[in-house]
């Protein structure tokens, strides 16, 4: 399946989410449940004033601080953005690289990864470590959807 083994070996660049949403440390924390909400993915990536990668939030953040709160809600300190994301480093696994082969970041994100648990997204940067955005298993499939099947976007598109 040489078909296969090709779509496999291209670059991750490829099938990037770019319209996930961009937060810096310091977003408070109703507009970045807010925001959380609003993607369909249920995330947002953290980055610093370069748009450098700094961290990930997701609904399974957003939960974990909730229960965090109830104990903090004594000390009436609203979270930050900074306070609840998942701190990354572009030089980890569970951050795509964008000229990397995409059929590495699909086994990834399927659990053979340093956390070994499935990941719904990753973050994509480039050699300089600046965000690109994300890949998810449904950026990917419509990313191959598009090479496999394109007479049939080019009929959705009418």
């Amino acid at each position: 399946m040489q078909q296969v083994d090709d779509i496999l070996s291209m670059r991750t660049s490829l099938f990037v989410d770019i319209n996930v949403p961009r937060v810096t440390r310091d977003l408070g924390w109703t507009s970045l449940v807010q925001r959380v909400q609003e993607h369909p993915d249920h995330t947002v990536l953290v980055v610093d004033e370069a748009g450098r990668l700094q961290g990930i939030v997701t609904d399974g953040d957003i939960l974990k601080q909730l229960s965090v709160a109830a104990a903090a809600a004594a000390a009436a300190a609203e979270p930050i953005a900074g306070d609840v994301m998942s701190p990354l480093d572009a030089g980890t696994d569970t951050v795509a690289q964008a000229e990397e082969p995409v059929g590495d970041v699909i086994e990834r994100l399927n659990g053979k990864n340093a956390l070994n648990q499935r990941l719904k997204s990753m973050p994509v940067v480039n050699e300089a470590g600046t965000l690109l955005g994300q890949v998810t298993r449904a950026s990917i499939r419509a990313g191959l959807d598009s090479i496999l099947y394109p007479q049939a976007q080019s009929r959705r598109k009418r």
